[in-house]
């Protein structure tokens, strides 16, 4: 018999992050909450705090906040009852990317990190269920972001001169703070990420080819840095649902407005993601040699491509299909839930150093505009450009679950 309070299953799935849960679900999640009470002006959780917890507004209003280099707060955002706060804690333990503090008297459910951990070890399905309506919320916060970019592009000049409009109102802001008795302490500026520095992954060793062996071809995918350090059993799942498909020099991967039906591995070859804007140019976003995976966004959120990709060379692609990965993730395949909290922790970081990248853009005063147009293309190909430049070792101790 439950000990849970009574009506908590019906209440969390009013939520949209646990709509997708059955009861028993629910109730491993129920487990790693405990209830805490906010006063009206008190912060919640500090920028650069340790990330211990994600938590769950059930009463009031929460400010969420961000410091540009000055050190100004800027409000990001405002969430009510129902409304997630942490959730990338929750997901790669990093420090935390924002403050925030509770407008009124607020009533939150903490879910701990290292509870959460506990059924991720254990391949709870609770946990990737989570996980994944997580990812999809990440996937939303990149595309507003690649939306915000496209504005941009459409007419360069008038963005700049926004944007130094912008600047020109912090450094006024900056200005008036310095000349009162309330200028903020010495330090209170902050620096680019908290997360450390990406590193390029170890290179793949090897490639595979149409007409391989299925031994040759496990080898290949357990040295691909998204896949590295996975189970040979989960490797193994994978190896039996992949097809290589073959593309010609410049021949077209995928389209942008392609609907998102698959993720793609190249295994020969390479790829170059571009960009059409309404300007009538192209912009190359990213490149992606052996081991790159890409469509991994649109495999989570099911969304049209954003952009176009074309094959550098010969090239060869291991495709995964979207519906035969749902068919494996529905049937709480231990490779399914694992590559969906690969590619979460990713999106995680993605999303926190394009955060760090526009609180920079804003807060600089004297950008030219192809500097800026620099600094947006940066933005948007670490958006675009899928999961090849993570740093492996990285991504693996940060779902090592090491504070379990």
């Amino acid at each position: 018999m439950s000990n849970l309070p009574p009506g908590i299953v019906a209440y969390l799935k009013k939520i949209p992050l646990f709509a997708d849960l059955t009861d028993d679900e629910c109730e491993d999640i129920v487990r790693t909450f405990a209830t805490e009470k906010v006063e009206a002006g008190k912060q919640l959780c500090s920028e650069n705090d340790p990330g211990e917890a994600m938590y769950v507004v059930e009463k009031g209003t929460l400010r969420v906040t961000k410091k540009t280099l000055q050190g100004i707060d800027q409000e990001i955002a405002k969430l009510g009852p129902g409304s997630v706060a942490g959730e990338m804690a929750l997901l790669d333990g990093q420090p935390r990317s924002a403050t925030v503090t509770a407008v009124d008297a607020c009533t939150v459910y903490r879910i701990d990190r290292a509870a959460f951990n506990t059924l991720r070890v254990n391949l709870r399905p609770a946990a990737f269920k989570v996980i994944r309506t997580l990812a999809r919320t990440l996937c939303g916060r990149l595309r507003e972001i690649n939306g915000s970019i496209e504005v941009f592009w459409a007419d360069p000049e008038k963005s700049l001169a926004q944007m130094k409009e912008r600047q020109a109102k912090v450094a006024a802001e900056v200005k008036a703070r310095m000349m009162s008795a309330t200028r903020p302490p010495p330090g209170a500026s902050v620096s680019r990420s908290a997360l450390p520095a990406r590193a390029a992954a170890k290179p793949v060793s090897t490639s595979f080819l149409p007409g391989g062996d299925v031994q040759r071809l496990r080898v290949f995918l357990a040295d691909v840095p998204m896949l590295r350090g996975l189970p040979p059993k989960d490797i193994d799942v994978l190896a039996q649902i992949v097809k290589p498909r073959v593309f010609a020099d410049g021949a077209v991967v995928c389209t942008e407005g392609d609907p998102g039906d698959a993720f793609d591995i190249v295994s020969a070859g390479g790829v170059h993601v571009v960009k059409d804007l309404k300007t009538g140019f192209r912009k190359t976003l990213a490149t992606a040699a052996i081991g790159a995976v890409f469509g991994e966004v649109s495999l989570i959120d099911g969304k049209k491509r954003s952009a176009t990709v074309f094959a550098m060379g010969e090239s060869v692609l291991l495709q995964c299909g979207r519906a035969e990965f749902e068919q494996l993730f529905r049937a709480s395949s231990p490779f399914a839930f694992r590559f969906v909290e690969r590619i979460a922790v990713d999106l995680s970081r993605r999303v926190r150093e394009a955060d760090d990248m526009f609180t920079s853009i804003y807060s600089r005063v004297g950008e030219t505009l192809t500097e800026l147009e620099e600094q947006l293309l940066e933005i948007q190909g670490s958006l675009e450009g899928g999961a090849w430049p993570t740093d492996t070792e990285t991504l693996l101790k940060l779902v090592g679950y090491k504070d379990v």
